[in-house]
């Protein structure tokens, strides 16, 4: 809105001359479209959860089945010819069962999930670090004990995409994982030392996978913080609001099968 003072041909005054925008339609397509986001990432989410579910119920429990079978079948031909080809199966099955685990933890972790985010946390910077041969610490201090699942959910795949990144691209050595709580924020830092980049360089636009963080965090009323610069390293910064509500998950079941399996 805005407007101007009239004034008559004597000087008197005789009020504003104003014009007026109506921004509720903008306003109104602005909520559908946060809406329809939240739908499409709650159902990503759904997705991620029922593929994960059937990795690891079905096809994981499998192949552990098929490592103690091949185990049983090793020991018999132990002095045979065939008993080194067995062997080497065997051990063929159990990498794949554990790659098949390692999937589903990615696509839906058993740790946020039943633990909460700080566990998931330290457990994908541990796993992360073994499977890629990468030095990653991993400070966690001052969390509630509960926290909202969305905003967990939200910094937890953060923390993925961010690793994801690092793996892919920064040749780093080493990696330092922050999540702490301050005031009424929870904050998530992820730095390391690899090679960085120019955000301002032509091709540095941000992939898919950052813009669907950034609007996981809008979502929770968070936001997201990338600094780099060339041969300086990469520092990735999420911040959200602190929730007093969790809602409750459906939980996994356990891995005896793959931890009998080895």
């Amino acid at each position: 809105m805005c407007g101007v003072p009239r004034y008559l041909a004597d000087g008197t005054f005789a009020g504003y001359v104003g014009a007026a925008l109506d921004i509720q339609d903008r306003k109104e397509a602005e909520q559908s479209r946060q809406e329809l986001a939240g739908r499409l990432l709650r159902a990503q989410e759904d997705e991620r959860a029922r593929i994960a579910r059937e990795l690891h119920d079905d096809i994981a429990q499998r192949l552990a089945l098929l490592t103690l079978r091949l185990r049983q079948l090793e020991q018999e031909a132990s002095r045979s010819a065939d008993g080194e080809r067995i062997a080497d199966l065997r051990r063929q099955a159990k990498q794949l069962s554990m790659d098949v685990s390692h999937l589903s933890h990615l696509l839906h972790s058993s740790y946020l999930e039943n633990l909460g985010l700080a566990a998931a946390v330290e457990n994908q910077c541990r796993e992360a670090g073994k499977l890629h041969h990468l030095d990653i610490g991993c400070k966690v201090r001052n969390l509630p004990r509960v926290l909202d699942h969305d905003v967990a959910l939200s910094l937890f795949r953060v923390l993925q995409e961010a690793l994801r990144n690092i793996i892919r691209h920064s040749h780093a050595g080493k990696v330092q994982v922050e999540l702490f709580a301050e005031a009424a924020v929870i904050r998530l830092r992820v730095s390391d030392d690899g090679v960085g980049f120019d955000p301002a360089a032509p091709g540095s636009s941000e992939g898919l996978g950052l813009v669907s963080m950034r609007e996981r965090l809008r979502l929770v009323g968070g936001s997201l913080d990338i600094t780099s610069r060339p041969s300086r390293g990469t520092r990735v910064e999420a911040r959200a609001p602190l929730a007093q509500h969790a809602r409750p998950a459906p939980a996994y079941a356990d891995d005896d099968l793959l931890e009998k399996a080895g």
